[in-house]
């Protein structure tokens, strides 16, 4: 005899009882925030300084070279005098001060207005003076040191004064540019000293020889 097929019965669920739990409540941890201060870790700012630290180096090497190449031109222009020239003349004491000072510590250009004053003067005739005497233009002769400092002199004949003033002007220029180029060769070495103790001191191993030649 068929049996009558009814709705499913409902099951109550089984009841669970959660368990305790035994951590410790702890305080919600804040999300992380990251400064942006510029001694924290920023591989773009070393990046940065490195780059700058190389434009400066080729600055300064690209200006040594020139400063190279124009010290060896002022040796090919004509002679150099370290020296400087005193005035024989009426009144030799004022005028050898006056042109020590000029010719010892004077700049290029004001040399330059000397040597084309001291031209004029030789071109220029003098004023006619009594038979047997002077003409009245003063003298020159050529002043130096020796090696124990002391001041000897050198007759300097007026044909060659123009030549030796310019060769005193070349002197001065010489010594300009003798400095500067030990200024920048100064410079690059301090940088190599302060970034070859930088890479020791991160501990990074060279890869590169030092000993690079002149371009």
């Amino acid at each position: 005899m068929p049996q009558n097929v009814g709705a499913p019965a409902h099951l109550a669920p089984f009841p669970v009882q959660a368990q305790p739990s035994h951590l410790p409540l702890l305080p919600r941890r804040k999300a992380p925030t990251f400064s942006r201060h510029r001694h924290d870790a920023n591989p773009a700012l070393a990046v940065k300084v490195l780059q700058d630290i190389q434009m400066a180096v080729e600055a300064w090497h690209q200006d040594l070279k020139q400063t190279v190449h124009r010290i060896q031109a002022l040796y090919m222009e004509g002679p150099i005098v370290d020296g400087w020239l005193e005035t024989i003349g009426e009144h030799p004491n004022q005028a050898a001060a006056l042109d020590a000072a000029l010719l010892r510590h004077g700049d290029p250009q004001a040399l330059s207005g000397y040597v084309e004053q001291l031209c004029q003067s030789l071109e220029t005739p003098a004023e006619s003076a009594p038979a047997g005497t002077d003409l009245g233009r003063p003298g020159y002769r050529l002043c130096s040191l020796d090696s124990d400092g002391r001041v000897q002199y050198f007759p300097c004949p007026p044909e060659q004064l123009s030549t030796i003033s310019l060769a005193i002007a070349r002197h001065q220029k010489l010594r300009q540019l003798l400095d500067h180029k030990q200024f920048l060769e100064a410079k690059l070495k301090r940088t190599v000293d302060i970034m070859t103790t930088s890479r020791d001191n991160l501990g990074i191993a060279p890869t590169c020889s030092s000993e690079t030649g002149e371009e």
